[in-house]
């Protein structure tokens, strides 16, 4: 019969011995990636209930169409783009006549406005 070479704590012999401290972690499992912890919620209006930007500057506009700020301001002095609006000192375009815009082709500024005015024409405005 073999002796039985599992060690106990001491504990259950003991009632005054001090439990063991809990082990550290070793390098490998405090190099481990931890797993992501779940995002704090910001406080303010959910991503569902979020208004969507009806305008946009120069730079936004150019991140929008994929061009550089330095295009999108070329193409607006060469009256290439719909024509912005002044929101107190900001020049801004408005997203929803951007979207037509493009659907109609992207024609330059003079074809687009009276293309605009003739469909304001046809619905009696």
């Amino acid at each position: 019969m073999q002796a039985d070479t599992r060690r106990t704590s001491g504990l259950a012999h003991d009632p005054n011995a001090v439990p063991p401290a809990p082990l550290l972690p070793t390098e490998r499992e405090a190099a481990a990636p931890q797993p992501p912890q779940p995002a704090k919620r910001k406080r303010g209006l959910s991503r569902r209930h979020r208004l969507s930007p009806l305008v946009a500057d120069a730079k936004r506009l150019a991140r929008l169409l994929g061009l550089s700020l330095r295009t999108v301001r070329s193409m607006d002095a060469a009256g290439k783009l719909p024509r912005p609006v002044k929101l107190g000192a900001r020049t801004m375009w408005v997203l929803r006549e951007i979207r037509e815009w493009l659907a109609a082709g992207a024609p330059e500024r003079g074809p687009w406005e009276a293309l605009k005015a003739a469909q304001s024409r046809g619905r009696g405005r």
